[in-house]
């Protein structure tokens, strides 16, 4: 049997609910604050720590992983339901359930590496050298991408 074509109606309505399930999730900002100032306190501390005992150079990169570790961990006290949701799911129920498992679980690792490589683009076009305004520019690409897709959640809107 052949599949109906959707209508450009239909396309605008699903394209619309996308969009407001989206900006819906943006309202979720103000809390992703608190995970990247835990994050930047961690940040700070162990930079702190390193150059005191001496570590040089390795104290910003261990002080940035540190920093990472924190917001994730602090990310999914938050929202627990990370690895068991599924944003859009509403237009993505056609999906077979294995698939959709499996999105539940890499979505989350898709938002580490894209916010960690759009950062690393962003920091050498820019030239920045300072650590802690690369691990900011990091912090706010991976909070303003968590908001998009799971904020909605958050607020019951999600599907």
């Amino acid at each position: 049997q052949l599949l109906n074509p959707l209508t450009m109606g239909e396309v605008t309505v699903e394209v619309i609910g996308v969009v407001v399930e989206a900006v819906t999730g943006l309202f979720l900002l103000p809390f992703a604050l608190l995970w990247v100032m835990a994050a930047f306190l961690i940040f700070f501390l162990v930079a702190t720590i390193g150059r005191w005992i001496r570590l040089k150079q390795w104290a910003d990169r261990i002080a940035f992983l540190a920093g990472l570790i924190t917001l994730w961990i602090s990310k999914l006290l938050f929202i627990p339901q990370m690895t068991s949701y599924l944003p859009f799911a509403d237009y993505l129920r056609d999906l077979d359930p294995a698939v959709r498992s499996s999105m539940m679980i890499l979505l989350p690792i898709l938002i580490l590496g894209l916010s960690l490589y759009l950062a690393r683009l962003i920091v050498k076009r820019r030239e920045i050298e300072s650590l802690p305004i690369q691990f900011g520019i990091y912090a706010l690409l991976d909070i303003t991408l968590t908001a998009l897709l799971y904020g909605a959640m958050l607020q019951g809107a999600g599907g």
